[in-house]
């Protein structure tokens, strides 16, 4: 039988132990480094924001918002002769170190609606968005995003859409602006697609395709795509409440603008699942049944001829939602 022996705590060479002590003491000293936290335990994904009902309290003076061992603090300057107060003096404070952020191009907001700092990838220091809101019914939010630069130690200004001229690549609401939310271990900004705003019925009933972004120092990405349970989860809601309005336009019974609006969007978003075929069934469907008339198309849209599903099919194309998938 095998015998077990007591052999004491092994030694292991002297030079071992002094190369793993400075291993050690390296990784510490990169980690305060880098993220200004005093262990190696976590960098990882988050956001901390104040939102409008935060900031809406204090249009003018010092607001800060802190995260993970940083601060930014934005001071507001006095109001402008136009009663606009706008940014003077952002600035982000962490690792024992201090950045002014590039000042927006163009602020002229009432309120500033969203502060926030947030992490996208595990390890960085945070970004920054800020989001100010020029007033009336259904305009403007003017975000402003900044990327940390840790080659150069700096903030850059990647997306600012202060500018009455400000273009991006990625759909946005206008109206909205973006929310950040925690989707796995992923950090992603929510905001919807508003080019369909007015086109299929009122602004208020006229709901738009979800829109999904990462952000980082190439701008903002559209990764809805890569998310298909909440994108279906939304397309699911979408197609009830537009079978719902179109059997009500059907007794003259539909709330808002009909069914139109719903319709639109759950097949804007079914063809980002790849799924456009079976929602243009849907419509045929419903056309079919005479429950979307045409006069009453007519009548709560912009679009003075022909049904609801050949305007639907001509807007979606133009926009590359459906491309191949519907006919």
């Amino acid at each position: 039988m095998d015998q077990l022996m007591s052999v004491g705590p092994r030694r292991r060479p002297r030079c071992y132990v002094l190369w793993l002590a400075a291993l050690v003491t390296f990784a510490a000293v990169s980690v305060v480094l880098t993220t200004g936290r005093s262990t190696a335990s976590v960098a990882r994904p988050g956001y901390s924001c104040l939102s409008s009902t935060a900031l809406g309290a204090r249009p003018s003076g010092a607001t800060e918002v802190r995260f993970d061992g940083f601060e930014l603090r934005v001071v507001v300057a006095p109001t402008t002769s136009s009663g606009a107060p706008s940014a003077s003096v952002l600035v982000v404070s962490g690792s024992q170190r201090h950045w002014v952020l590039p000042k927006p191009r163009d602020l002229r907001v009432s309120t500033l609606d969203q502060l926030c700092l947030v992490r996208f990838h595990q390890g960085a220091v945070p970004d920054v968005i800020m989001e100010g809101f020029t007033g009336g019914a259904h305009c403007c939010q003017q975000p402003v995003f900044y990327a940390f630069d840790g080659l150069h130690s700096r903030y850059d200004k990647v997306v600012d859409l202060t500018a009455a001229t400000s273009a991006l690549r990625v759909a946005w609401d206008a109206n909205g602006g973006f929310a950040p939310m925690r989707v796995g271990g992923q950090i992603l900004l929510r905001t919807e697609a508003d080019h369909f705003a007015y086109a299929f019925g009122c602004y208020a009933c006229t709901p738009m395709p979800i829109q999904l972004d990462t952000f980082g120092a190439g701008g903002l990405r559209d990764v809805t795509g890569q998310h298909p349970l909440l994108v279906a989860k939304e397309a699911a809601q979408l197609r009830k409440l537009a079978v719902a309005q179109a059997n009500a336009a059907s007794s003259n019974q539909f709330v808002g603008s009909g069914p139109f609006g719903p319709l639109a969007a759950y097949v804007a978003d079914s063809c980002v699942l790849g799924r456009g075929d079976a929602a243009w069934k849907v419509v045929a469907r419903l056309q079919r049944q005479g429950k979307l008339p045409t006069q009453l198309f007519r009548t709560e849209t912009a679009f003075p001829r022909g049904s609801f599903a050949t305007n639907l099919r001509t807007f979606l194309l133009k926009d590359e939602y459906c491309v191949g998938q519907i006919g």
